[in-house]
């Protein structure tokens, strides 16, 4: 079985309640809570809400590229 990187739960937490509340409904708070990780980690591997929430962004694009290139 292999761990998640503390940057991959993070995404993992932001993307679903980014989904779930949307932008301005979720805080940097609640998805540390989510993704059971340090507060402070949040800012260290993204900077901030913002950047945070373009990094989900490019994950999903990511995701259906690669599902594309699976058809």
């Amino acid at each position: 079985m292999t761990q998640l990187s503390t940057k991959t739960k993070i995404l993992m937490a932001a993307r679903e309640l980014f989904v779930e509340h949307g932008f301005t409904g979720v805080s940097m708070g609640s998805i540390a809570k989510q993704a059971g990780v340090n507060h402070s980690l949040l800012f260290h591997h993204f900077g901030n809400k913002e950047q945070l929430w373009v990094a989900v962004k490019q994950s999903i694009v990511q995701e259906a590229q690669q599902q594309g290139s699976l058809l």
